[in-house]
């Protein structure tokens, strides 16, 4: 890590960390997050480095950062790039002898990692790309420059939707040198010729000539395991709401044929009563009542022998299909010539 003094004449040059090398020096990804200085993966001294490490600027050295979740088996950092809080990150994952590329997330805040989904069909020269070949990178997009034999390409990489996009306006711009220079702010793209000159394009569909995904954007596993248990809640709850409704339903024509004959009560003046009888056997739930008592409690027993019998049975089968209560008849205890009646 190196100070450059600006204020000077010739600029003045520091070296601010202690350490001699560190070895992962090549092809890593440099960011800054919250005013602090980051470094995400690299490579050197025959090896490569999976991690990510911090500039300490009181002490002037490089500090490991401890990542919770991040795969044991990540050999390599192919890329990473910044959006808010989040790092993105291709890495190498080594297993039983094989490589494979996995896309995944790293929470700087909360210093956790998530993997998104295993790249099954990439070129490893378009991961390459974006690790080594950056010119410029700003909040949305990198600037990729491709060396060709005579002259320079450039690619546009949006680092939301994975794409590396081709355009008119930097067709033409030659290989920059540290005279000149190709940077995007908001959403336009400027080139700065040596002599200072600057030109500029707004970046919309009609420079881009070419667009090639790196590869599809997709929620992690996470996310998919919340949808299926989300849909499979809702359908357990429709198959739930549905046999509730089918057995108020079906409980609502049986209190109509409770109270169709001999009663001027009309259909939801029958739910009403069967609900207020519900409520007033409540009281007795856990307990035996005699047949006497459950009657005054029916508000029958004022009637006819016949229509006690017939509205008693007919309403106790209208309280125990709406479930709220269950009540079975039983044999008295003391004298099995009468029966009593349990209330659950």
């Amino acid at each position: 890590m190196f100070e450059l003094n600006f204020n000077r004449n010739p600029i003045s040059v520091r070296k601010l960390s202690k350490s001699i090398h560190h070895g992962h020096n090549f092809k890593r990804s440099l960011f800054v997050y919250k005013s602090e200085i980051y470094s995400a993966g690299g490579e050197g001294l025959f090896n490569t480095f999976s991690g990510i490490i911090k500039f300490d600027s009181t002490s002037n050295e490089w500090f490991l950062i401890r990542i919770s979740g991040f795969p044991e088996t990540a050999s390599k950092i192919n890329a990473a790039w910044l959006s808010g809080d989040s790092l993105s990150v291709i890495l190498t994952i080594s297993n039983n002898n094989s490589e494979s590329y996995h896309y995944g997330k790293i929470d700087l805040k909360t210093r956790t990692y998530l993997n998104i989904k295993k790249l099954e069909q990439i070129a490893q020269e378009s991961i390459a790309r974006i690790r080594s070949q950056i010119v410029h990178e700003s909040p949305n997009f990198f600037i990729l420059q491709i060396k060709l034999e005579n002259n320079c390409r450039y690619l546009l990489f949006n680092k939301e939707t994975f794409e590396e996009i081709s355009t008119t306006f930097l067709k033409e711009v030659p290989c920059i040198d540290g005279h000149s220079a190709v940077y995007t702010k908001d959403e336009f793209i400027y080139y700065r010729d040596s002599n200072g000159d600057i030109d500029s394009a707004q970046l919309s569909e009609n420079i881009i000539y070419n667009k090639k995904r790196l590869f599809q954007k997709e929620e992690s596993s996470g996310p998919k395991i919340i949808h299926w248990v989300l849909s499979i809640v809702v359908l357990t709850g429709l198959i739930i709401g549905g046999f509730k409704f089918f057995k108020t339903k079906q409980s609502s024509s049986l209190i109509k044929e409770v109270v169709k004959e001999g009663s001027l009560l009309d259909s939801s003046d029958a739910v009403e009563l069967i609900s207020e009888l519900e409520h007033l056997l409540m009281s007795h739930k856990g307990t035996s009542i005699v047949t006497s008592s459950m009657d005054q409690i029916l508000k029958i027993s004022h009637q006819a022998p016949d229509t006690i019998r017939a509205k008693r049975s007919a309403y106790i089968k209208a309280i125990n299909q709406r479930g709220v209560l269950r009540i079975t008849r039983t044999r008295g205890e003391k004298d099995k010539r009468y029966f009593e009646y349990k209330i659950e």
